[in-house]
């Protein structure tokens, strides 16, 4: 690990009543690449003050204080670099640079050097927000469970639904960066439309339509699921891009991001399943990342097979998980909150036998 600090989080809005508990911060151990000869990431700033849920088990999704700052993304480079992990993305999104390497008894050596990456924490933990989508996206492609053809290519629009999103988190992410912009990078299609659907959007940014890149824009909805995906799904005809071009056909992807509907708080989880059962009956792609494997996962997958989902990927690591851990105090293995960890994916439901 690289560092380590103590925090008490003040307030977090959830609907039960909780007790503020003492959580330990780390990131998570550096990254290494062969592929591009980067031999440590290095983290330029200490850890980001951020704020974690008090409800046990903590579901991990990252609420950054006011006081956080994010770099900028370099310019996109051609041809686009492999989205494979954390290791081949910086080593060809970031500047690397050679530093002398230590030797024997803490003496540089004369002969070498080490290529390191300076980046902050919170921009990985904020970046692995579009990454996880676009790399669960494209591990569906790959298995040929989502046709590539139907999503991508000229003449059509990707509609991608982000539900239970906040505006300390995902929000924030949209407005003060420009990471979100990797999703139309990586994906081909003319247009990209991302809604950030939630009751926490804040109502300044409610159906407010931003560019997102040269060929995206993004639409932020305060409101509940079912509010927030009427609204989007309103005229399933999109207009074409050019006079006289022909309407664009649709492709339509959801995605949630560290819901914690699997992470013991009871009132929270019968908050979903009203939503998730009409995600599963409006028969589209739907993604959800989990903070932990030892509660998130499996409690979502209880519930998910509870209302007969159809499972067309199944929980996997995710290559592009926040570096930020939290953990309580004296119990990091059974506690330990990572947003983003793990990937799944559903589409409608399994036929009754």
């Amino acid at each position: 690990m690289c560092a380590q600090s103590t925090f008490i989080n003040p307030e977090y809005p959830c609907n039960t009543q909780c007790q503020a508990r003492k959580f330990l911060l780390y990131h998570s151990d550096a990254i290494t690449s062969s592929m591009f000869g980067v031999s440590h990431v290095c983290f330029g700033t200490s850890l980001p003050t951020v704020l974690f849920p008090v409800c046990r088990p903590c579901s991990g999704t990252l609420r950054w204080s006011p006081g956080v700052t994010f770099d900028p993304l370099p310019p996109f480079p051609k041809p686009a670099p492999p989205l494979v992990d954390w290791s081949s993305y910086l080593g060809s999104r970031f500047e690397v640079t050679l530093e002398p390497a230590p030797g024997i008894n803490g003496q540089a050596r004369t002969n070498g050097s080490d290529a390191k990456i300076h980046i902050q924490p919170q921009m990985m933990d904020a970046l692995s927000y579009p990454l996880s989508a676009v790399w669960a996206l494209s591990q569906l492609f790959q298995g040929g469970v989502v046709a590539h053809a139907g999503y991508l290519g000229r003449g059509r629009l990707l509609r991608i639904l982000a539900v239970g999103v906040s505006a300390r988190a995902e929000e924030r992410v949209l407005l003060e960066t420009n990471y979100f912009q990797e999703i139309c990078h990586y994906l081909s299609t003319p247009i990209v439309q991302l809604w950030l659907i939630g009751p926490e959007i804040s109502a300044t940014s409610h159906m407010i339509r931003r560019p997102l890149g040269a060929h995206g824009e993004s639409i932020c909805f305060r409101g509940t699921c079912k509010e927030g995906l009427k609204e989007a799904l309103r005229g399933q005809a999109q207009p074409g891009t050019g006079e006289g071009a022909p309407p664009l056909a649709v492709a339509t992807l959801v995605c949630g991001f560290n819901c914690g509907y699997g992470s013991g708080d009871k009132e929270l989880q019968q908050s979903w399943i009203g939503d998730l059962k009409h995600l599963l009956k409006l028969g589209f792609p739907c993604l959800f990342t989990c903070a932990n494997d030892y509660n998130d996962v499996r409690k979502e997958v209880e519930v998910m097979k509870g209302l007969r989902a159809k499972f067309i990927m199944e929980p996997t690591k995710s290559p592009f998980h926040a570096v930020t851990v939290a953990h309580e105090e004296g119990n990091r293995e059974d506690t330990w909150s990572s947003a983003n960890s793990f990937v799944y994916a559903v589409q409608g439901t399994e036929k009754r036998t």
